[in-house]
């Protein structure tokens, strides 16, 4: 369901792909657990699904609630120092970004910067993205 889903997202069939991301999630969370990494993998696809075409302030909410989960679950796997985890604090300064939380937003950024200068460097694309958002404030 997992890779269908991201298919569908790239095509723009982002309701049907959502649909898909739960269906990989509620399977997830049954058999490997709430906190496992691919089921932080799920968190963060239906995090990112929503926020694709999300408008309401109510998807936001739940977009947010999806990837602080997918947060918990990597800085608890990975670490704070691990790429994903820059990933995830990015994905949150995201959703705050078009919440308006705009002190919220550049604070995650910030993190998530820190550790992808650290850990990847800072010339790595991943890290232009960071710099990216953060001028976007």
């Amino acid at each position: 369901y997992s890779n269908v889903g991201l298919v569908l997202s790239k095509c723009g069939r982002v309701s049907y792909a959502l649909e898909m991301h739960r269906k990989c999630l509620k399977i997830r969370e049954k058999t490997l657990g709430k906190s496992h990494l691919d089921t932080a993998r799920s968190y963060n696809s239906i995090g990112n699904s929503i926020m694709i075409f999300g408008t309401k302030n109510e998807e936001y909410d739940e977009a947010l609630d999806m990837h602080q989960k997918c947060l918990r679950i990597r800085w608890e796997a990975l670490g704070e120092g691990h790429p994903d985890t820059a990933s995830s604090y990015n994905n949150i300064g995201v959703v705050l970004f078009r919440k308006r939380q705009y002190d919220e937003a550049l604070r995650m950024y910030r993190k998530g910067l820190v550790i992808r200068e650290k850990a990847l460097g800072k010339d790595h694309p991943n890290t232009a993205k960071s710099y990216r958002n953060i001028c976007q404030i």
